[in-house]
């Protein structure tokens, strides 16, 4: 279903034709259009979904399979309309590697499949209920079933995709194209089925079908204007009048599309237009994505309703949380300079290095845009600094990869910590999960093979990636020593609630999404040698760099830690003043939660504080001062990504391991941790929120 479902992978024959070149007017029009479908389809579909999963009156069949549809158009919105926009403005060439060339293309035909699918679901239920209102309804288990079958079904036309797609390398660049087998006409077979099963046959079915509900509802309200069912009848006709809509728009904005692949298959199509007839006819196809929210916001009264109370329910969540986001923004910025220490650290070693040179000269976009530094003799790392470096890089990764799954588990299977400080802590584990799995191994492969071997698209989306998951840790810190605060210095205050934390955690990866964007647009692959290195090649001028640098030392260092100190001695001031106004027997529960408090708050500090003071202190130098006049700088820098990474290993234990329901939790998963779990010299939970002197101990 590559050329009847949106295959972007068929390069146009250019050599036969001169085509004409899309004006720039109109190429500038077609990417603002893309763009709006683009983040209608994503947030519009993800908003539908979101209504649905809140508005009980919603959990029906029909409910349940216009959330399916909307997962549908989520993923052509997310995974086909970026990579075709690229595609289309790279003339044609494949940027994306072989094992995206098989998958890409084989995902337009599934979420077609599947959207046509269950609109044919939908009108099957709608007329089971309408035309025999007393036969057999649907349940909704049977509903989930028919929408597993769905997507079997919709697997299908994607498996030859999967089997023609190759990668092919030429003097012209690399591209994305089918290799149907010889002998015959499989193409234009799978053009027909494809055709058939997605248009030509659903089509009439379902306008069959919503012309005889149609019929249906207005002899129902011609035969009822004064019945009690009149009002149902009249709603019932308003939501047909919605699916109709849906249908429709489906038939418009897919019909351009089948006609030009038609013309080009079956009529010897010439035309000097035709990449622009086939962008546009994309556009149009990828808009049905994006117009079904819409429809259903316009013409579907329960998700008008749904979403009023959605948003009703999050007004209060956004005003509660707005005032700690200027302070949860600026934690969230820190590491920002990881990503770009490593480019710093990777350009040193590897700009003018072979495998048969031990002497480097120093030239990193990262530092410079411009300038050349004059040749060093650098370094090189003994040996046995270099398996040293290994052996705690691989401890580092396992205890991040475990601890943080075991963190996970913990959280997921005890029912004590699913509360907001519980919930942080399994998004920090997330995080720094991510961390442990993104950004280890990649940095690691990069400093060893002294190149990088995981082309351009990687280039931009790795170090975006490690950016977002580093975000997202250092956030989620700030949010719980927040979240802490609030609890210790303001015990009799509302709380807050686990529902407002899932929000606090959505704008946590929202924050690191927009961070990592500018990753995406600097990060650029360059060859150096005839070796690939992946570096910032971005930045429009040594000025932006700077003022980046300053910036980011600010935000991610020099503000948060003054920050941080003042926020844990009001905690411990606090907790002292509570210590001395309530009773003996109080005073003694929360002078053992103060000890507790303090001896894992100065960990927190003085460790985030020993992690990131090498780091920092060596960037600063290579920035505004001579580091790269000094021998030993490669290896000064590879140590101080061991001691940032580090930080990601140690949460686990500094946020989890020492609070007393993790520990029983853990010992519910390994049997043999019970002992250790009984003998805890902690007696109670740090997330006991019952009464004063238990909020006290709330940290």
């Amino acid at each position: 279903m590559s050329d009847s479902a949106g295959n972007s992978s068929e390069v146009p024959q250019m050599s036969q034709m001169n085509y004409v070149a899309e004006p720039l007017g109109l190429r500038i029009f077609r990417l603002t259009i893309y763009v709006v479908i683009f983040l209608l389809a994503t947030v519009g579909n993800a908003l539908v979904i979101f209504v649905v999963y809140k508005t009980r009156e919603l959990h029906t069949v029909t409910g349940f399979l216009i959330a399916n549809l909307a997962v549908a158009d989520l993923g052509v919105g997310l995974l086909c309309i970026p990579f075709t926009v690229v595609y289309y403005e790279l003339n044609f060439r494949w940027p994306f590697g072989p094992i995206m060339c098989k998958i890409l293309p084989a995902l337009m035909p599934c979420f077609v499949m599947g959207s046509v699918g269950t609109m044919l679901a939908i009108s099957v239920d709608r007329h089971q209920s309408i035309v025999h209102p007393f036969g057999m309804r649907v349940t909704r288990s049977q509903g989930k079933l028919v929408m597993v079958l769905i997507w079997l079904t919709a697997l299908l036309p994607a498996l030859p995709i999967l089997g023609v797609m190759n990668f092919v390398r030429s003097p012209n660049g690399e591209s994305c194209q089918e290799s149907w087998p010889t002998g015959f006409p499989y193409p234009t077979i799978y053009l027909l089925c494809s055709f058939a099963l997605t248009y030509a046959i659903p089509l009439p079915i379902l306008i069959v079908i919503y012309i005889k509900i149609g019929m249906k509802l207005r002899q129902a309200i011609k035969d009822g204007a004064d019945r009690p069912g009149f009002t149902q009848a009249q709603a019932t006709k308003r939501i047909i009048k919605m699916l109709s809509a849906v249908v429709i728009c489906y038939a418009l904005c897919f019909l351009p599309f089948h006609t030009l692949y038609f013309l080009i298959d079956f009529g010897d199509f010439q035309f000097r237009q035709h990449p622009t007839l086939q962008s546009f006819s994309q556009l149009l196809m990828f808009s049905n994505s994006a117009s079904n929210p819409v429809l259903y916001a316009f013409m579907g009264d329960l998700f008008r309703i749904g979403f009023k109370r959605t948003v009703v329910s999050t007004r209060e969540s956004l005003r509660s949380f707005i005032a700690a986001g200027w302070d949860l923004i600026s934690s969230t910025n820190n590491n920002l300079r990881l990503v770009h220490l490593v480019k710093i650290t990777i350009a040193i070693k590897l700009t003018n290095s072979t495998a048969h040179y031990n002497t480097m000269s120093l030239e990193t976009t990262s530092l410079s845009n411009s300038s050349i530094a004059p040749a060093i003799e650098y370094l090189v790392e003994p040996l046995a600094s270099n398996v040293f470096r290994l052996i705690v890089y691989t401890v580092i990764f396992l205890v991040t990869i475990c601890g943080n799954l075991s963190v996970l588990a913990v959280v997921y299977k005890t029912r004590e910590l699913h509360t907001v400080t519980g919930y942080l802590i399994a998004n920090l584990a997330v995080a720094d999960l991510n961390v442990g799995m993104l950004c280890i191994p990649f940095t690691v492969l990069y400093y060893e093979f002294e190149y990088w071997p995981f082309g351009f698209v990687l280039c931009k989306i790795i170090p975006a990636t490690q950016t977002i998951c580093i975000m997202a840790s250092i956030g989620t810190l700030a949010a719980i020593s927040i979240e802490r605060y609030l609890a210790i210095a303001f015990p009799w205050e509302p709380r807050v609630t686990a529902s407002k934390a899932r929000y606090i955690i959505a704008v946590i990866w929202l924050i690191g999404l927009l961070i990592g964007l500018p990753i995406v647009a600097v990060m650029q692959l360059t060859y150096v040698d005839g070796l690939p290195l992946c570096s910032e090649k971005g930045w429009p001028s040594e000025i932006f760099r700077h003022v980046y640098s300053v910036l980011s030392f600010g935000l991610t260092y020099a503000i948060p830690l003054p920050m941080i100190a003042a926020l844990y001695t009001v905690i411990v001031l606090k907790l002292n003043q509570a210590a001395r106004e309530t009773s003996d027997s109080e005073g003694f529960r929360i002078a053992k939660a103060k000890g507790k408090v303090i001896r894992m708050l100065i960990i927190v500090v003085v460790f985030y504080f020993l992690c990131y003071l090498p780091y920092h202190t060596t960037y600063l130098w290579l920035e505004f001062g001579e580091g790269l006049q000094f021998r030993g700088i490669w290896l000064l820098l590879s140590y101080c990504h061991v001691m940032v990474y580090a930080n990601s290993a140690v949460n686990p234990v500094l946020y989890g391991f020492l609070g007393e329901q993790f520990r029983r939790g853990f010992a519910r998963l390994v049997p043999w941790c019970r002992v250790w779990s009984k003998e805890s010299p902690f007696s109670r939970s740090i997330y006991s929120q019952t009464t004063y002197s238990e909020r006290m101990s709330a940290v």
